[in-house]
């Protein structure tokens, strides 16, 4: 069942508008950007988000190296941030024109799942995305030697390896924490 909502016709418009812009760039490659955004609402069809307001929560994907809006999927408030996320990647890859691509994707933990790592690594995309503390990341953060901590800004940083079920390969994990024993 397709729970997104993309206005075809604005589709079209804002994709004719990107490629005037990204083509008079020499850069090739970027950065895709996707996140939920919640817009109150008190109209009669909105429905409740998991923040307990009524509203709509439309996805967003913008490129972080120029600020432009590369997709956008209208959802209703109760449509989980983490609903149909590859598949929005994926609009947005085709949203590009041609010689033009993302080289890296950056999401929350919304898209922490295998098929949008797997799409990463297919394509030879980095990735920065959002960890949820469930058990196995906690474990993994847990196994941490240490002697791996290193101080970084105001807190600690240190990495391992980690993988999730149905993920193809494994990929680091890198965490953050105010203080020894304090994660974050």
């Amino acid at each position: 069942m397709r729970i997104c909502r993309r206005l075809e016709g604005l589709g079209i418009v804002q994709r004719e508008l990107n490629a005037i812009a990204l083509n008079n760039e020499s850069r090739t490659g970027y950065t895709l950007d996707i996140d939920a955004t919640q817009i109150v609402a008190h109209k009669l069809l909105a429905a409740y988000t998991y923040k307990g307001e009524k509203g709509y929560m439309p996805m967003v994907g913008h490129i972080a190296e120029n600020g432009l809006i590369i997709g956008d999927d209208f959802r209703a408030g109760n449509i989980a941030p983490a609903a149909e996320n590859s598949e929005f990647i994926q609009y947005c890859e085709a949203q590009l024109p041609e010689g033009k691509s993302f080289t890296a994707i950056r999401a929350d933990s919304a898209a922490y799942q295998a098929a949008i790592f797997n799409h990463c690594e297919k394509n030879n995309q980095v990735f920065a995305i959002g960890a949820p503390q469930d058990r196995p990341v906690k474990q993994a953060i847990l196994s941490i030697p240490e002697e791996n901590w290193k101080p970084y800004r105001d807190r600690e940083i240190a990495e391992t390896v980690h993988s999730m079920e149905e993920t193809e390969k494994a990929f680091r994990l890198i965490v953050t924490r105010k203080a020894a024993g304090i994660i974050q």
